[in-house]
C-alpha cells in the first residue's frame, strides 16, 4: 500500500504544479478552490487504497475464516458513501456465515452501515448547518453534492437533540436572561409561535460602538406554554 499511496502523492504534485503553472497567482490566492479540490481528490484515493487493502488483509486471512465459519461469496463489490471531501468510492468483499447470512466486513470495519450513502460526520455538519441557514445553502456552504431532501431526511430522523455544555469552574454571579418568541414553519403546513430564550453571563463589548451577550445559550422552546411571557 506504500507504493500507492506514493503514486497518488506523485500525482498529486503533478496537478497541483500544473494549476500553479496554468493559473493567475492573484486569482488562485482569492480563490484556491482549484488546490482544495485536487486536495480532496488525493485524500479520497488514499481512503480508497487504504480500505481495499483492508479488504484484501480480509481475505488473505483464510485460516482465521475457516474457524470462524465465514466464506468468500463474491468480490470487489462497489460501494459508494459520499463524506465531507466527497464521494468516497471502494470495493470490498462480501461473505458469508455458516447460517448463510452475508455481510461486507470491510464495511463493519470502517464504520459504514448498510445503505448508508451519507457519511455520519457529513450528516452532523449538515444538520448544525441548517440551524442557521437553509437545507439548500447548507449544501452549498459545505460544496457536497447531496440534495436537499436528503438534508430533510435527516433532520425528521432527529428525534431530540441536545448540546454538551462545557462545564466551567467559575459560576457568574449574575444570569441575564433574554426571553421573545417567534412564528415558525412546521410540517405539514402549519404555524407555531415558538419562546425563543438566551441565557447569558451578562453584556460585553466586541468592539467600541458594539455589545455582545458573554458565553451565551441559546433555547428554542417549541412545546413550551406562552405563558411564560406573561
Amino acid at each position: 500500500m506504500k507504493d500507492s499511496i506514493l503514486q497518488i502523492a506523485a500525482n498529486m504534485v503533478e496537478k497541483v504544479l500544473e494549476i500553479l503553472d496554468n493559473s493567475d497567482l492573484t486569482a488562485l490566492v482569492q480563490n484556491p478552490k482549484p488546490l482544495v479540490a485536487v486536495s480532496n481528490h488525493c485524500a479520497l484515493d488514499i481512503l480508497q487504497a487504504a480500505i481495499e487493502q483492508a479488504d484484501a488483509a480480509l481475505v488473505e486471512a483464510k485460516a482465521q475464516r475457516k474457524n470462524d465459519g465465514v466464506t468468500i461469496c463474491e468480490r470487489n463489490t462497489p460501494r459508494c458513501v459520499t463524506t465531507c471531501l466527497g464521494d468516497l468510492h471502494y470495493r470490498r468483499t462480501c461473505f458469508e456465515n455458516s447460517d448463510g447470512k452475508r455481510f461486507y466486513l470491510t464495511d463493519q470495519l470502517i464504520g459504514i452501515e448498510p445503505y448508508e450513502r451519507v457519511s455520519k460526520a457529513l450528516c452532523a455538519e449538515l444538520v448544525q448547518a441548517t440551524a442557521e441557514l437553509s437545507m439548500s445553502k447548507s449544501v452549498d456552504q459545505l460544496g457536497v453534492a447531496v440534495s436537499r431532501q436528503t438534508v430533510d431526511n435527516k433532520l425528521l430522523a432527529l428525534k431530540e437533540l441536545a448540546i454538551p455544555c462545557e462545564r466551567v469552574k467559575d459560576t457568574p454571579n449574575v444570569l441575564h436572561i433574554f426571553a421573545d418568541k417567534d412564528h415558525t414553519n412546521l410540517r405539514p403546513k402549519r404555524s407555531v409561535c415558538v419562546p425563543l430564550v438566551t441565557v447569558s453571563g451578562g453584556i460585553g463589548r466586541s468592539d467600541e460602538k458594539r455589545h455582545r451577550t458573554i458565553e451565551p445559550l441559546h433555547f428554542a422552546g417549541y412545546g413550551m406554554s406562552m405563558s411564560v411571557f406573561s
